[in-house]
């Protein structure tokens, strides 16, 4: 019987298929079976390594890509304002974050004492959030919080945490607002500014959508009027020492954050607005004229969200807000807050 040619790594770069049918011709097909299943399993494993190095590739290739998304784009020695928030690309069609930041650009007086530092998940498109980097960074201080997705919208009070630990160590003011919003008044940073001048102590909330005052004599009345009237406005306002505050209570609490327990982080700081006024008496509230910021889709004429208050997502984000455990805790951090105030003279 003739002796059944050798096979090994080698044959397969000097063509091993055709030295396979020599064997099945000349030996049989018994013979050669040796030869394929060796042939099949180094083919099989040569797949495997390919892709197992093509995986390690692309596993270092996003590893570099969340590492520069994460540095902020240029230094926040002169930061004064922070606009945070979080930003879904895929599966979200009312993403506008690019057009959001070209309003800053375009609106903001010194966009040198600012940055905006948004959350996105490590699933989404990436590529997407390095091209608004690209675009914007060298005029502007960008940073991505890059992190495993959570519950969407129901944990924006949780993005917006991610967000406040990465600030620049100067700012001092944290504007919270969505990605499908832009800017629409011209020097709303200078208006910021005269705001922030009234309160030595930093303890300071900006109005930015809402022209009039709640009741605040009667709680039932202050939640039946907040649910009426819907969020304050697109954009929230509050200074960062009340962020510093508030979060010490919260850590207390499961669930909680320095923005609330729910997606409704602007409904939360007017309530925590509440509550420092019947202890302190004291308005901190500097309220604008007219909307700083406004929903993309409502210019263009197209959005369908209908009413606020019909959703099931805010009616939800209301009922929790309103609870007694929750009213206990936000004025709990109203009390670690009423100390820091520096009282004005009446």
């Amino acid at each position: 019987m003739r002796k059944v040619m050798a096979f090994n790594r080698r044959d397969l770069k000097r063509g091993s298929l055709v030295w396979l049918v020599r064997g099945v011709l000349r030996n049989g097909f018994y013979h050669a079976r040796k030869p394929l299943d060796r042939l099949l399993y180094h083919c099989s494993n040569s797949a495997s390594l390919k892709a197992a190095g093509a995986l390690q590739q692309d596993a270092r290739r996003k590893a570099a890509l969340i590492e520069t998304l994460q540095t902020p784009s240029l230094c926040g020695d002169e930061v004064i304002i922070s606009i945070i928030g979080a930003s879904r690309r895929l599966g979200n069609p009312n993403n506008r974050l690019g057009s959001l930041i070209q309003s800053v650009m375009d609106t903001a007086y010194d966009t040198a004492r600012m940055e905006c530092i948004f959350r996105i998940d490590d699933d989404d498109d990436l590529e997407y959030y390095l091209s608004i980097r690209e675009r914007f960074g060298s005029q502007l201080r960008i940073r991505f919080v890059v992190g495993e997705r959570k519950g969407g919208y129901l944990g924006l009070h949780q993005y917006y945490v991610e967000d406040v630990a990465c600030l620049a160590p100067s700012s001092k003011l944290v504007f919270g607002i969505a990605d499908d919003c832009i800017l629409m008044r011209e020097g709303w940073d200078e208006e910021f500014d005269r705001a922030q001048a009234i309160c030595a102590d930093n303890i300071l909330f900006i109005n930015t959508g809402r022209n009039f005052a709640l009741p605040y004599e009667d709680e039932k009345a202050f939640f039946r009027k907040l649910w009426e009237l819907g969020p304050p406005s697109l954009a929230w306002v509050v200074s960062r020492r009340v962020v510093e505050l508030a979060a010490q209570v919260a850590q207390k609490h499961k669930g909680w954050t320095a923005f609330g327990c729910t997606s409704m982080a602007d409904s939360f700081v007017e309530t925590l607005q509440f509550y420092l006024w019947q202890i302190t008496k004291e308005r901190r509230v500097v309220t604008l004229e007219g909307a700083v910021a406004v929903r993309l889709d409502t210019i263009i004429a197209s959005y369908k969200g209908g009413l606020w208050n019909q959703s099931p997502v805010a009616i939800k984000a209301f009922e929790e807000l309103v609870k007694e455990e929750s009213k206990t805790i936000i004025r709990d951090m109203a009390q670690k807050i009423a100390p820091a105030m520096i009282i004005r003279p009446k």
